[in-house]
């Protein structure tokens, strides 16, 4: 087995793939986060499209459960 001259175990992860994990998922946060900011209607429509989907869940909601009455998107 070679041997290198760093004491770290076989296993460890690298420091550069913590790194990508990272900025990746500060990027996807935020960018939900600006879709949601930028484009309210689009992301509330999204949102129900994937809520009025059949799920494991037995129950069943309607638009009007999911979004108060003064808010849904016309």
């Amino acid at each position: 087995m070679p041997t290198s001259g760093r004491n770290t175990p076989p296993d460890a992860i690298p420091s550069q793939a913590i790194a990508l994990f990272l900025v990746l998922t500060f990027a996807i946060a935020w960018g939900i986060l600006t879709a949601f900011i930028f484009l309210p209607e689009t992301m509330v429509a999204i949102a129900i499209v994937g809520l009025n989907r059949r799920t494991m869940f037995t129950r069943e909601y309607s638009i009007t459960e999911v979004v108060p009455a003064g808010r849904a998107a016309s």
